[in-house]
Parts: structure tokens; C-alpha cells; sequence
């Protein structure tokens, strides 16, 4: 996979092989059309977002010129429930659009993903959102909704040594990717395309909170052995690829 991001390797016959496989077999239309049965819904676990999301006025234009890294949030003012389900659904929510083809229709995202596969999951730590008790959560696209995942984290151990307002921050974002998700059809091309999305996926939730006035900040330099087993991830074929911690300014 390395030699793939230094662009010193090259496609083999088995990947280009297996590309055309997916493509001839419409397996992303179909892994599209079925994916809201890979998500837990019906369970004690699982919180429903809310269905309306809040009016955003912001022009693009005015969002790149406002967007900028917070590491120190307010004290003073709560995250309300419909801000963050607004704000989680913006940056990685499904679109008002499906895509048909060979008969199957599903919904797009608000990102591209190769093969629209999309390997990469997101797990928000939450620390202080009105209505939403603190904890580690699974976002699922399909249902707008989240999965508790753990019930308890050390956000000091998560970012040992960052500088962070691990006080007053709000929730905390995760990007883990999947790789069994995206080899089979990728091969070693596979580490590429992931952080790729999850480029894309950091970028939304960047010009989202700048559109919103919500303070965040990127960061790569988290315990990633933490973080992973936090979320059930083996390090192998699944693991933690990047992170951001957001809050009110």
C-alpha cells in the first residue's frame, strides 16, 4: 500500500480484474440500495437524529473565509441536540437524491467515496450535547441516527498531549475506515482511497462548523491504540485514521 501514496507501484491484473468484476456486477448500486440493513435501528442503543434540520444561511464563499482551528471552546453555551444532529448530517448525511442503475436506487452522500463504497465509519465522542448522554457512538447514514458503542472514555488519554480544551469541547470526532469494505474490489489501492474520503469527510465537517460558527480543529496526533479499542477496531483491518474535536467558540 505504500508504494501506492509514494505513486511508485502500480495496478496489478488481479486489481484490475476485480474492479471490473464490481463494475459489471452493479455491486455498488446494490451494496447501496441494501445498506440501511447493515445499520441497528430497532434497539435500546440506538438515538434517532433530528428529522429537521436547522436552516443555514451561510454562502459558501463566507465559510472558506471563516474557517480556522479552535482549540479552546466556551464554557458558557450548550450544544443543542438539533445543532448537532444538523451539523452530523451536513457534513456526512445522505443526500436529497437517489442514483438508479440495473435497477436498484439509493441514496448518494454529501462526499465521494470510490466504487461509493464508502469504507470509512464515523464515532463521535460525545462530551456535552443537550439530550444526548455522554458516550461513544456509531453514526449510521441510512437510519440519520447513532449506535452507542461505550458507555465511558478517558478524553485526556485520547489526546495525551495536544493542547486541546478537553473541559469545555463538545464532542470529538473519529474516522475509521474499514478495509474489508474496499480491498476486494481495490486491492492496494485501497489505503489510498481511504484517505481520500476521509480528506473529503474532515473537509465537509470543517466547512459545516464554519457555516454553523462551531469551533473545531483537525488533529492526527491522537492515541490511536486508545481510540481503537474504544471502538471495537483490530488495528488490522479496521483502524482509526484521523480525528476532530469540536465545540462551541
Amino acid at each position: 500500500m505504500f508504494d501506492y501514496l509514494t505513486n511508485c507501484g502500480s495496478l496489478k491484473l488481479n486489481d484490475i480484474i476485480s474492479m471490473q468484476m464490481f463494475n459489471s456486477a452493479n455491486m455498488a448500486a446494490v451494496l447501496g440500495a441494501f445498506g440501511a440493513m447493515d445499520e441497528i435501528v430497532e434497539d435500546r442503543r440506538t438515538v434517532l437524529l433530528p428529522k429537521k434540520q436547522m436552516k443555514v444561511k451561510c454562502r459558501l464563499q463566507e465559510a472558506l473565509r471563516r474557517r480556522c482551528s479552535t482549540r479552546v471552546f466556551s464554557s458558557l453555551r450548550t450544544f443543542s441536540f438539533e445543532e448537532f444532529g444538523t451539523l452530523v448530517q451536513m457534513a456526512y448525511g445522505t443526500a436529497n437524491r437517489k442514483i438508479a442503475s440495473g435497477g436498484f436506487a439509493f441514496p448518494s452522500r454529501h462526499y465521494g467515496s470510490g466504487g461509493a463504497l464508502y469504507p470509512v465509519d464515523v464515532y463521535l465522542l460525545v462530551n456535552a450535547i443537550d439530550g444526548l448522554s455522554r458516550g461513544v457512538y456509531r453514526y449510521q447514514p441510512y437510519s440519520a441516527s447513532l449506535l452507542r458503542v461505550c458507555d465511558a472514555f478517558d478524553i485526556d488519554r485520547f489526546f495525551p498531549s495536544q493542547g486541546f480544551d478537553t473541559e469545555n469541547y463538545s464532542f470529538v470526532v473519529c474516522y475509521a475506515a474499514c478495509f474489508s469494505r474496499i480491498y476486494v474490489k481495490y486491492g492496494e489501492l485501497a489505503l489510498l482511497l481511504a484517505l481520500i474520503e476521509t480528506g473529503l469527510m474532515s473537509q465537509n465537517l470543517d466547512l459545516s462548523c464554519a457555516a454553523m460558527d462551531i469551533g473545531i480543529c483537525q488533529s492526527a496526533g491522537f492515541n490511536r491504540q486508545y481510540a481503537q479499542r474504544l471502538i471495537g477496531a483490530d488495528g488490522v483491518t479496521s483502524f482509526v485514521l484521523f480525528s476532530s474535536i469540536c465545540g462551541e467558540k
